[in-house]
Formats: structure tokens, C-alpha cells, sequence
């Protein structure tokens, strides 16, 4: 080694340690260290390969054993001695002098058979700890569990609880038309409607047709009266349910469209279904009435707005004043508690 490599290094060891410094630079090291990596190494290797065939456990064990063999190894390698079994790494020599005195094996291989060594040996543990891939039945199980959780109460309803609740809700009807529509796409009708008249809408699977997983959420009727601005209601109640027209005050066309919510909203399932329409005739006195009864309740809905537009308006400029943070969430919270969004404030 050139001399003055070695003066630096006496330099950057404490006092009384230059001695054992430039014995240990000079002195050769012993062949079987050079060797005592890739034996060490590789036989707790080997022991790791072989534990495959008893547990994970002992895998995992043998593997960790294999990799801080190596560590060691690579300090010992990276390191002179000081005595009394202390290190000083040389992090300031070059690769090439740690080679000529650490023999044939250089700084760098043996860094990079320690990374491979690891390397395989986390790949063969995962492999080994990783669960394993569920079978058909549990992926099943994990379906109904999913559909399950997203599933509203109507879906489960029985046909025959479906054609009491039409009874109940048809008492004093008469059927008159009938409408065909499909559940593979979105149905829509057109349903001329009368002032005068009441109506409502019994929709049912047709037999050999049936809903699909998409009807879990629910079956959503959009109607749109004369006059009237639009609806959006969930209709489902078994393999059918009800539309409810109400009676219309202007005659027209009612237009409703059936489908359901989410990415796939054009499947029903898969067949057919039959819309059967019923009919009420009611006074002329008593569509005045509805009409009277549904301007109050439009008056009181549209004070209760205003009202909750207002107070929550007011906690937003209190919170704005006060230069608090999240005063735009909360105002969001605020008409959230009332059934109100920001567009209903203005």
C-alpha cells in the first residue's frame, strides 16, 4: 500500500491505534476468510431452500441467519481490526486498495452477492408467507357479502308481498292499458294523462325474465307530468313495483323512464317486463283541493329553504370573520342537515 494512504489512515485513528493500523494493512489476510462469505452465505442458504419443505417458519429463519451472515461478512471485509474485537471502517479507501489487501475478492462483488443473496431470499420468502389465492367458494362468498352490503330492503321482497302492496295501492282503480317494455335496456313510455284522473303504474318481470345486480340499488322511475317539473323515485318492490302518476292538473303527455343508478344504468337485467296501468276519476272539487293542498306544502318547503339558507349562511360568515379553517365543509354540513345543497340557496 502507498505510504502515504497509510499515513492518512494513521491519521483518522485515535492515539495508540496506528501501530495495530499498519500491521493489519500490512499483514495478508487468511484464505479461508476470503472463502468464509460464499460458505457461510450459501449454506445458510441452502438451509433455507431446504425448510421450504418443512414451514414458512423456519424458511423465514434460515433466511435471516443467511443475510446477516453476510452483512457480517461484508463488515468484516469493509473493516480493520483495532483489537478487543472493535472495527474502524475505511469508507475513505479506494475499492482498489481494499482489494490488494483484502485479497482477490473485491469490496464491490461482495456487496453485490449480498444484495442478490437478499434479493432471492425475500422473493422465496414472500412467496412462501404470502396467503394464499382464495378458492371458487370463498370468491362466491365474497360476491354475496359485497351485493349483500349494497343491497336496499325492496330487492328482496317476495312477489307475493309485491301484489299486496299493488292491491293496496290500486284500491279503487280500474286496469286499462297495458305496456311491454325490456330490462337489457332503458324503458321508456309516453302515457297520455287527463286532468280529472288519477293513475298509477304497476310494473312486473315478465316469467323467465329477471333482475340483475344493478337492481340491488334500487329501480328508479323518472317522471315527468304536464305542467310539472321532474321526479326521481325508487320504484322497486320485488320483481316489480308501483309508479305513482298522482292526478295530473293540465292534460298532456306524462313521459317515464325506468332504469337504474350507477355505471351500467341502461341494464334492468335480462327479459322482459309489462307496465299495467290504472285509472281513478275524481271531482273537479277535489283536483282544486290537491292543487290547494300542494301550493301550501310547496310554500312552507320553500320557506323552510330560505330559513336553513339563511342560519347556515350566517355560521359560514361567523366562521369566514373568525379566520377559521374548514368553514366551507361545514357550510356544506350545515345544509346537509336540512336535506339542502348549495344550489338550492340560490
Amino acid at each position: 500500500m502507498p505510504r502515504i494512504m497509510r499515513g492518512l489512515l494513521c491519521v483518522v485513528v485515535v492515539a495508540g491505534g496506528c501501530a495495530g493500523v499498519m500491521r493489519a494493512l500490512n499483514d495478508d489476510p487468511p484464505p479461508a476468510a476470503e472463502t468464509n462469505l460464499g460458505k457461510s452465505a450459501a449454506q445458510h442458504y441452502a438451509e433455507a431452500l431446504a425448510a421450504e419443505t418443512t414451514s414458512p417458519l423456519a424458511t423465514v429463519m434460515a433466511a435471516e441467519r443467511a443475510a446477516d451472515q453476510c452483512n457480517s461478512e461484508l463488515t468484516r471485509l469493509t473493516s480493520i481490526s483495532r483489537g478487543g474485537g472493535a472495527f474502524i471502517p475505511l469508507y475513505n479507501a479506494d475499492v482498489e486498495t481494499l482489494a490488494t489487501v483484502r485479497g482477490p475478492r473485491t469490496i464491490t462483488a461482495v456487496s453485490h452477492e449480498c444484495s442478490d443473496l437478499a434479493q432471492s431470499l425475500r422473493a422465496r420468502v414472500a412467496s412462501l408467507t404470502a396467503p394464499p389465492p382464495p378458492s371458487p367458494a370463498e370468491v362466491a362468498q365474497a360476491r354475496e357479502r359485497e351485493l349483500a352490503a349494497r343491497t336496499v330492503p325492496e330487492f328482496d321482497t317476495t312477489a307475493e308481498q309485491l301484489e299486496q302492496y299493488v292491491g293496496e295501492q290500486t284500491t279503487g282503480y280500474r286496469a286499462t292499458a297495458k305496456l311491454h317494455g325490456t330490462l337489457d335496456a332503458v324503458s321508456a313510455w309516453e302515457v297520455q294523462v287527463r286532468r280529472g284522473t288519477c293513475y298509477e303504474l304497476v310494473w312486473r318481470v315478465d316469467v323467465g325474465a329477471a333482475l340483475g345486480d344493478a337492481a340491488r340499488r334500487g329501480v328508479y322511475a323518472l317522471v315527468q307530468l304536464p305542467g310539472r317539473p321532474a321526479s326521481l323515485t325508487n320504484v322497486l318492490h320485488g320483481p316489480g313495483g308501483v309508479i305513482h302518476l298522482f292526478c295530473p292538473y293540465q292534460a298532456g303527455t306524462a313521459v317515464v323512464l325506468l332504469s337504474v343508478h350507477g355505471s351500467r344504468t341502461t341494464e334492468l337485467g335480462h327479459g322482459g317486463l309489462t307496465v299495467q296501468v290504472y285509472e281513478k276519476t275524481v271531482t273537479e272539487a277535489e283536483v282544486v283541493r290537491l292543487e290547494q293542498d300542494e301550493a301550501r306544502a310547496k310554500a312552507f318547503h320553500q320557506q323552510r329553504t330560505r330559513e336553513i339558507c339563511a342560519r347556515c349562511e350566517r355560521q359560514r360568515d361567523r366562521c369566514l370573520e373568525g379566520g377559521q379553517q374548514r368553514c366551507s365543509s361545514d357550510y356544506d354540513w350545515c345544509l346537509e342537515g336540512g336535506n339542502l345543497r348549495r344550489e338550492d340557496c340560490h
